[in-house]
């Protein structure tokens, strides 16, 4: 009996961790040549922003990021590393009289020792408002292949977005 209930409680957490967002995929391509250079580094090296607003409201996103560009002498599609960080605008005028917002990290997809994945999981952390996930916040991706090369950026997330190439400018 203790096993049925143990297998009913666990069929029910595998479906709401995995059941929630099928179907519900975002993805957005990008030429590094057509994106916004950041006046952010990584590691002292430049990296391209591509901005989204969450069309619904999410408990968690994926995000994953790949790229491809042609090799120079043989010609072949090659997928170069993307290293990238997550960000959300957080609202600081009442604390700066110099800065309406600041951008603050949210996840990213390497580690201290630059060891990477492809993509990085975001959870609302309830008591803490700055892990907030909304469709109301902007967020900011900002990456880099650590080449100079053009690359062609795909970000995909699980849930629907609305992506901008720049900052979107209030209306």
């Amino acid at each position: 009996m203790i096993r049925f209930y143990l297998l009913i409680l666990s069929l029910a957490v595998f479906t709401s961790c995995f059941g929630g967002s099928k179907g519900l995929l975002s993805s957005y391509t990008i030429n590094s040549r057509q994106s916004y250079i950041s006046n952010d580094l990584l590691d002292n090296y430049p990296t391209s922003e591509l901005y989204f607003k969450l069309n619904s409201p999410a408990k968690c996103i994926t995000v994953n990021v790949t790229a491809k560009y042609e090799s120079d002498y043989l010609n072949e599609a090659a997928s170069p590393k993307i290293f990238f960080v997550v960000q959300r605008e957080l609202d600081i005028q009442h604390f700066s009289q110099t800065n309406k917002s600041i951008f603050v990290e949210l996840g990213k997809n390497f580690n201290s020792n630059w060891d990477h994945s492809s993509s990085v999981k975001i959870c609302t952390i309830s008591s803490d408002p700055i892990q907030k996930i909304a469709p109301d916040i902007l967020y900011r991706i900002k990456f880099t292949d650590f080449d100079k090369r053009d690359v062609q950026v795909t970000v995909t997330i699980d849930s629907r977005a609305t992506f901008f190439n720049s900052y979107p400018q209030a209306n």
